[in-house]
Formats: C-alpha cells, structure tokens, sequence
C-alpha cells in the first residue's frame, strides 16, 4: 500500500523526487500548493527539521508545567524550526486576500509569541523554508533568501536567486537552488556568518533530494531517488577529500527518514519497518522496529531515543529495545491530522487538527515525567 507520502513522491519524482531535498520531516516540500492550500502532501512534508545543535538542546521544565501544552492556532502552518530557545512558524492565514506571517516563540516563555513577518498575501512572498541559526532567523522565498533578528529587526538579503533553506547547524547554511524537487538541483553550502571570509560550495545533484539533515557544520546527510528507482543515503563533506560518499541504498519505499549524530533512520510503511543506517560506514542495518502499524507517520531522533508521530497520537522508545519501551506520550487533545515533528530534549513539538477543516494548533508535549 502507497502512502499519501508515496504518492506525491512518486508525482513529484518525475518534476523532481519528494520533498524538498528538504527533508528530513515533512517540511521540505514549499509551501502548500496554490490551488489547493491543504493538500496533505504538500503542506505535510513542510514541517521543518531542527539542526543537531538545536534538536537536542534542552527546554528547562518549570515547576508544574503540564505534559502537553496549546502554544497557537495557525491556518495554514507549513514551515516549523526549533533553536535552543527558540521556535519559529510560518503560516498563510488565506488565499488571495489573507497574509503571509512568521511568528517566533521563546520556548521559555511561549505566552508572548512575537510575529516577525506580516505581509500582505503575494505567491513571490510566501516563505518555502525557514531555519532558526544562532541568534537569527533565515528565511526563502521566490524572490531569495533572507535573514533577521529574533525580534523581527535587521533584516538582511542573503541571495537574490530563488534557492529553498533544506537544512542548517551552527556555523552553516544548506540550501538548494532553485528547490529541492527540481530535476536536477543544486546544494549550496553557505557560511552562517555573512562576516566570515569563508568560500561556498555547490554539489549538482542529477535527481532530486528528500530527506536531508545537517549533522554537523560540514556535513549534510539526505535521501535521493535515483533514475531506476533505487533510493540513496548519502552524505556531502564540502571541504572533505572525497566530498560525496554513499552510506546506503535500497529499494523500499522510504516514507519518512530521519538522522541523528550517528545513524540514517528509513521508515518504509510498505515494509512496516524501521531500520537504521550506521551514517559513516552504511553497511547492514540494524531493525530498530518491526511491524509497524501502517498509516502516514513521521519519525525524529535524538541519538538515544526514536518519536514516532502518527495522525492521532506521538510515541517514544529507546532506540536499543524500541519495542520493548515503545509508549505513547500523553496529549491533552485529541486530533486526527498532524503536520511537522521537531524535538529537543525535554518536548515534542508538532501541529494537529481535529478533522481537515478548521485552524491547526502548535502544540509540546513532554518527553519524559
């Protein structure tokens, strides 16, 4: 059975492959297609992946803070980008006369969020990726890639070219000109720093990218569809000796990918499996769950645990014995739609709906008692 994330890819493959070399989570896939803003496809693959130096730092818990907690409504959110301190969305609140918002939340106080960006509806204005970068908020468009403060000050053109932000760490941003699902495009490596006297570099990809995550400064990890229709792990080391290895291939129908410091993990709802890729040696993986209930699911790590989120509930394990300690965390809503999956290390953040009308809501819930 083909997922709705099949499908699409599938769709896409041949104008470019599955979300946005964007990956690693539903949100690389631009925003949500003009004509049809809910789409799941579209508007699902855009949920947004954290960097590793983001994804693993720690909200500190106050005293009493409840398990799950309502952070906003947003009408049609599809750009999500977790910071040690920070969260940040995108939405469009209405075709053609709504608005095109950013709105920041200080993860330590997310009562006050801050909208940074609020324009007037245009399709060259819609932000297609955002990532949260130290202290700035970088931002695409059709009209190239910009960056700002926190609070919505300083804004900066980065580049005037259309190129989609697929990923981001520290010290470094990744984009992909003109998108992810072009034919056939191209990854750039950006410095974070626009003060930094430090060269860029491209790779020029013949397929498209899905699934893709910064591992460290130097180092992007992602998922391609080859033309015969075997998909590949790899990673690109700019400044390496040999900058493109191969960690894997295979030919299950990846659902959802997701990599933490160490592995490549490969949801295949076909396969009911998820298995794991050692990321610098490729070789056997590991199943780190078998028999996994179909539906559509999106899957994050933070090096010792494994979420899984599906369309009505989000679960955790420890990787080591993940059937064993696979439990579900307690929500305070209920829903049956969901968008994005972001993680550090004491929340799950990710968006849901009851039914497929009406606003989604931002939501954390804990990880752990």
């Amino acid at each position: 059975m083909r997922s709705w994330r099949a499908t699409a890819l599938l769709a896409a493959a041949s104008l470019i492959g599955c979300g946005a070399i964007i990956g690693v989570d539903e949100r690389h896939a631009g925003p949500p297609a003009e004509e049809d803003a809910s789409t799941p496809d579209s508007a699902d693959r855009d949920a947004s992946h954290p960097s590793p130096a983001t994804q693993d730092a720690a909200t500190p818990p106050q005293a009493n803070a409840p398990s799950s907690e309502a952070l906003g409504a947003f009408v049609d959110p599809y750009g999500l980008s977790l910071s040690a301190t920070h969260i940040a969305i995108a939405d469009v609140t209405g075709r053609p006369t709504g608005r095109n918002k950013i709105v920041v939340y200080d993860k330590a106080d997310p009562s006050a969020p801050k909208t940074v960006l609020d324009e007037p509806y245009a399709s060259s204005s819609v932000v297609s990726s955002l990532e949260l970068v130290k202290d700035k908020l970088w931002y695409a468009t059709k009209s190239g890639v910009s960056r700002m403060q926190l609070d919505g000050t300083n804004p900066t053109s980065v580049s005037t070219s259309p190129a989609e932000i697929i990923a981001a760490s520290a010290g470094a941003v990744w984009l992909a000109s003109p998108d992810a699902l072009s034919n056939a495009p191209t990854l750039r490596w950006h410095t974070s720093d626009l003060l930094a006297q430090l060269p860029e570099s491209s790779l020029a990809l013949g397929n498209p990218a899905v699934f893709a995550r910064a591992t460290n400064d130097d180092e992007l990890a992602f998922l391609t569809r080859g033309a015969g229709g075997a998909w590949s792990l790899s990673r690109w080391r700019p400044f390496a000796s040999t900058p493109l290895t191969s960690i894997a291939t295979f030919e299950a129908y990846p659902s959802w990918v997701a990599f933490d410091a160490a592995r490549a993990f490969v949801y295949s709802e076909d396969e009911g499996s998820i298995l794991a890729y050692d990321r610098a040696t490729g070789g056997t993986p590991t199943v780190v769950l078998a028999n996994v209930p179909a539906g559509k699911r999106a899957i994050a790590s933070d090096g010792k645990y494994l979420v899984l989120r599906s369309e009505t509930a989000v679960s955790q394990c420890e990787i080591a014995s993940c059937a064993a300690t696979l439990a579900k965390l307690p929500t305070t809503a209920q829903f049956t739609k969901t968008r994005g999956l972001v993680l550090d290390a004491t929340h799950v953040y990710f968006l849901h709906a009851l039914g497929d009308g009406g606003p989604m809501t931002l939501s954390r819930v804990r990880r752990f008692p």
